[in-house]
């Protein structure tokens, strides 16, 4: 494999000894962000135009940094040391909550032959994906209780008036969210919770179409599996990824952060091929 630049180092230590040797990390949607903060690095996000933030540090904007070129590197001199230390003691403190563990008792109390599944929908300026992943939703052999939708959208993309008899007419509970204020994929997961009366929550993105089966497969599996908490569906029209993209994934998940679905779709198309 060739060296991708000269200034790129392809690591063969461990993820924990990356981090002790490092001061800052750029960032996407992972949060493998936040075990890098409680090493104490400055976090820096990848922040692309014209498209929908998936930052998990939405609500400390003033503690990191957000790059949207390499000029944007420069910021980063023009910030005193007293500061940036400051910022890292506030940032611990923002994520020492997260991963807390996992009530696996209170997990397992729900009844698992009659069970309730909502669908969170976030969007934005895109009415036509909405209808269509909505249309899906209503065609499935197995219909949800719930659909939250939450729309950062400007006022004349929102289409509450068009999905909400189609969910009156399926009986299905439609609570659609209309906010400009919620910015980004990250916060409108997190509004969404407060509205959420099922028992599984599950969130799309709103370009997802759902196999006709799906939820009534997901179902199953946990009538099936009785100690199973959690499932994850796969995308099965994903687009070829190069060997490189997918040497980096690997060895940036892993532990806590391993991601194996890209493995488990090459497989299920293998099989079915």
């Amino acid at each position: 494999m060739n060296h991708p630049s000269k200034n790129i180092e392809l690591s063969s230590l461990s993820f924990e000894e990356d981090l002790e040797r490092s001061h800052f990390a750029i960032y996407r949607g992972s949060t493998t962000i936040i075990k890098a903060i409680q090493y104490g690095l400055i976090p820096l996000y990848y922040e692309r135009s014209n498209e929908i933030s998936i930052d998990p540090l939405y609500e400390i904007q003033k503690e990191k940094i957000n790059l949207k070129s390499i000029e944007d590197f420069k910021l980063l001199n023009e910030i005193p040391k007293q500061e940036l230390i400051n910022r890292q003691y506030r940032l611990i403190e923002y994520v020492a909550p997260f991963f807390s563990p996992l009530d696996y008792d209170e997990a397992l109390k729900i009844n698992k032959t009659v069970m309730t599944f909502s669908f969170v929908i976030p969007t934005k300026n895109r009415p036509t994906e909405l209808a269509t992943v909505f249309n899906a939703i209503l065609a499935q052999t197995r219909l949800p209780e719930q659909v939250i939708i939450i729309d950062q959208s400007s006022p004349d993309k929102v289409i509450k008036d068009k999905l909400a008899p189609l969910a009156k007419k399926a009986k299905i509970t439609l609570d659609y969210i209309h906010d400009e204020s919620i910015k980004g994929l990250v916060q409108a997961k997190a509004a969404s919770i407060q509205y959420n009366s099922c028992d599984y929550i599950s969130f799309f993105d709103d370009d997802i179409v759902h196999k006709t089966n799906y939820l009534e497969a997901i179902e199953q599996a946990f009538m099936v599996h009785s100690d199973m908490i959690g499932v994850n569906g796969v995308i099965i029209n994903n687009p070829q990824e190069s060997f490189i993209k997918r040497t980096i994934f690997r060895l940036t998940h892993f532990g806590l952060y391993k991601d194996n679905r890209q493995r488990v779709i090459r497989s299920l198309k293998s099989n079915t091929s």
